[in-house]
């Protein structure tokens, strides 16, 4: 979802790119193939003819679909460089596959694009027809060029739904003119996509079910995208620790404001003006964290608030999760966010906004409304004065994890990955 809304906020110019996408890959069990679209930004090396992400989707998140399917095609636009930055991690693999899109930026950059990726999307389409299953990874403009290849040829496809447009477009998450038409649009088409889909699998146990429901005929899922081993899950509560400055961390992308790191910092000038002593760690870059560290300097938390960057060492990002007294996440939107999953699993107490799927995640007093920095301020306060709230806090949170565990998780997904397989070959319904 924040490249969705990344996408439609970037009005930059496309980079040239050539069209790689088209054929089935050979020599395999194409009734083995899963073919699945994600609207991500990755990185082809030129030097030698390999993928690469700085983020999310490397080759270890492809490997629970090799659970069911024996190869994987990702159907994604990538940008060409010479060689891989440091820190950047390989996506492809003897098993999972490119087929690597024309590069386009923003809705404009789409549009410039939009003959070229149809025809590559056509002869995906025709290359893998009857043979392949299929995956949208939705909300996309992507996945609704390709939805809609799809749906004429009579070829059976499936969604994994992980987020929300209507949500991703509210007046508090962006300004932008073309605003209510991206709202519109956006949840119409996820709405269509869901009616038409063989299989949908939500993020979310109810949320999203509700608002883009699949057909009467089509069978569903719920899971969540994160990876959540038994033994990052602290096995004890540790002890709140009192007697000096609360330490609060945040995590997020700083891509855009969705992640509502000003409505921290606004809410945390408040606390500092009632006297309570407090640091914050933020990990998460992006093109506004210059902005976001002048708000921080501008409210007179210069001292109080640290800005790590990117942090990728999971280990890093555990180290800092101990350390913290309270998990804060003010968003604006969200589908179901793995960073609030794995705070709680390490018994933190966590406090963040009533959207998306965190109701289902968090007690209802430890949810504000959205953009709303002086309920978020008085919640703060409440946690910081209270060691045995917070302790009753991550109690709770650390139930409620052991329905995220890979071990529960791994069963609905490859029970629906399972189906997919069952139907691959067999017409769409009309």
């Amino acid at each position: 979802m924040n490249t969705l809304i990344t996408d439609v906020l970037n009005t930059a110019n496309p980079l040239p790119f050539p069209e790689l996408a088209g054929t089935a890959v050979s020599g395999t069990d194409c009734r083995r193939m899963l073919m699945i679209s994600i609207e991500y930004r990755f990185y082809h090396c030129v030097a030698d003819d390999s993928y690469w992400t700085d983020s999310a989707f490397d080759n270890g998140f492809w490997q629970r679909y090799l659970s069911v399917f024996s190869q994987i095609g990702i159907i994604a636009r990538a940008s060409r460089v010479q060689t891989p930055q440091p820190g950047w991690k390989r996506v492809d693999s003897a098993q999972v596959h490119f087929h690597a899109l024309p590069f386009y930026l923003g809705p404009l950059g789409f549009l410039r694009r939009f003959f070229s990726l149809s025809q590559a999307l056509n002869r995906l389409c025709d290359a893998q027809a009857g043979q392949a299953a299929w995956i949208i990874r939705a909300p996309s403009i992507l996945g609704i060029l390709l939805y809609r290849k799809l749906l004429p040829r009579g070829i059976p496809f499936h969604l994994e739904v992980v987020g929300d447009p209507e949500d991703a477009f509210a007046a508090t998450v962006i300004d932008h003119p073309l605003r209510h038409f991206f709202r519109w649009f956006f949840t119409r088409e996820l709405k269509r996509q869901c009616a038409a889909a063989r299989g949908v699998a939500y993020v979310t146990r109810e949320r999203l079910q509700q608002r883009y429901p699949c057909a009467h005929q089509a069978f569903s899922a719920a899971y969540s995208s994160i990876e959540l081993p038994q033994e990052q899950v602290v096995r004890t509560l540790p002890q709140p620790r009192t007697g000096r400055a609360l330490r609060l961390l945040f995590i997020g992308s700083l891509a855009q404001r969705y992640k509502g790191l000003h409505v921290l910092l606004a809410a945390l000038q408040q606390c500092r003006e009632q006297g309570w002593p407090f640091s914050l760690d933020v990990l998460g870059d992006g093109r506004f964290r210059p902005e976001l560290m002048q708000q921080a300097r501008a409210l007179g938390l210069g001292a109080q608030v640290h800005f790590h960057g990117m942090v990728a060492a999971r280990s890093e990002v555990i180290g800092y999760l101990d350390r913290a007294d309270l998990f804060v996440l003010p968003s604006l939107t969200e589908g179901l966010p793995r960073v609030v999953i794995e705070a709680m699993a390490r018994g933190i107490p966590c406090v963040a906004t009533r959207v998306g799927g965190i109701p289902e995640l968090l007690t209802e007093a430890d949810m504000v409304p959205p953009n709303d920095p002086e309920a978020l301020a008085v919640r703060i306060m409440v946690l910081a004065r209270s060691p045995a709230l917070r302790t009753r806090q991550a109690r709770h949170n650390l139930v409620t994890v052991q329905d995220y565990l890979d071990s529960v998780l791994a069963r609905r997904r490859t029970g629906f990955y399972r189906r997919i397989a069952a139907c691959t070959g067999e017409p769409q319904a009309g």
